[in-house]
């Protein structure tokens, strides 16, 4: 009997309303997510990437309940998310973002930020005092960090207070939006490590949201690659990295920086050198996240950066469609194949 997923999102919408120059004028609806879904499985570290204006933070934020979703559900253990939400039920989903020094209250202390969850949620005075010490040793930092102020501490420092902060309630579920990109390469080495090391020792279930494949192939099982509101392609981290099916992801792939040393390649100019499937080059004349306020149905969205684009991936949008067991890739050349 298969397992029941932790948390499942099923086919999420999320729409913006893009600002113009002037006042009370509205640009065109934007469509950040555009009917994403995919399953966690309890104990499970899953990964989703892609470019920066993809809709990664957006996803995050509706699996985490701080976003609600303009069409689709996110069900925990099958029970859908529902407004409001009971305190017990949220304290199961907790988040950790990438801008540590904007999700601290500069005003407070670090002993104040990691109490309040623990004081919302009606938990003792008493209980308090151990539960705080506990998650200190948890993510190694020293209790003398409980009465500095957060501009007070180096930022690797607020990326494990804020762990801590989101581990307080004991969650089931670590939503972790970017949380190492803006630190130092080694400082993020020791994140991941930490994060890693959480997991197994307390169970717990991870969607971790980057645009660095190597992060995730190190700490995840299985990856969702998202492009322009889109998953494109799923499955196991070795699976999708190993082979991948998709050119967005081959191209996010050859975006990973060489061993030996040179300047790193962006993603857009490892779009414009990644074979396609005719191992021909993508096109290089548009290399810019596609339009999204285009309608329904106007075809795939990576049609104008891919050079084996044919008249249907403009017509019509492709469909995830199963390569082998759990890997999924939508691309109507991928099916043809």
């Amino acid at each position: 009997m298969q397992q029941q997923p932790l948390i499942s999102a099923s086919g999420l919408v999320r729409s913006y309303r893009a600002s113009r120059a002037g006042l009370l004028r509205r640009g065109p609806e934007v469509r950040a997510v555009d009917g994403v879904s995919f399953a966690i499985r309890a104990g499970e570290a899953f990964g989703l990437v892609g470019e920066s204006g993809s809709g990664k933070t957006t996803v995050g934020r509706m699996v985490s309940a701080t976003l609600r979703p303009d069409a689709g559900t996110v069900a925990l253990l099958g029970e859908p998310f529902a407004e409001p939400m009971p305190l017990a039920r949220r304290a199961k989903v907790q988040a950790v973002f990438q801008d540590s020094l904007g999700a601290l209250n500069p005003r407070l202390r670090i002993g104040r930020q990691l109490e309040e969850p623990l004081i919302v949620h009606g938990i003792g005075a008493a209980e308090r005092r151990v539960r705080i010490d506990g998650l200190l040793a948890d993510v190694g930092l020293p209790r003398s960090l409980l009465l500095r102020y957060p501009g007070e501490v180096s930022g690797g420092q607020r990326q494990r207070v804020l762990l801590a902060r989101a581990l307080a309630l004991r969650p089931d579920l670590l939503v972790c939006d970017e949380p190492v990109s803006a630190l130092d390469v080694s400082v993020q080495a020791q994140v991941v490590n930490l994060l890693a090391d959480l997991k197994t020792r307390h169970a717990l279930t991870l969607l971790f949201i980057s645009h660095d494949l190597r992060v995730v192939r190190h700490l995840c099982d299985r990856v969702a690659v998202l492009f322009a509101g889109r998953i494109v392609e799923s499955g196991a981290v070795a699976e999708v990295i190993g082979s991948p099916a998709h050119p967005y992801t081959r191209a996010l792939i050859r975006a990973l920086p060489a061993d030996r040393p040179g300047p790193r390649r962006t993603a857009a100019r490892a779009i414009a050198a990644a074979p396609d499937l005719a191992t021909q080059d993508l096109a290089t004349q548009d290399l810019a996240i596609p339009d999204r306020a285009t309608p329904d149905g106007a075809g795939c969205a990576f049609a104008a950066r891919c050079a084996a684009a044919t008249p249907t991936c403009r017509r019509s949008a492709p469909v995830l469609r199963s390569l082998s067991a759990g890997h999924e890739a939508a691309c109507h050349l991928v099916a043809a194949r």
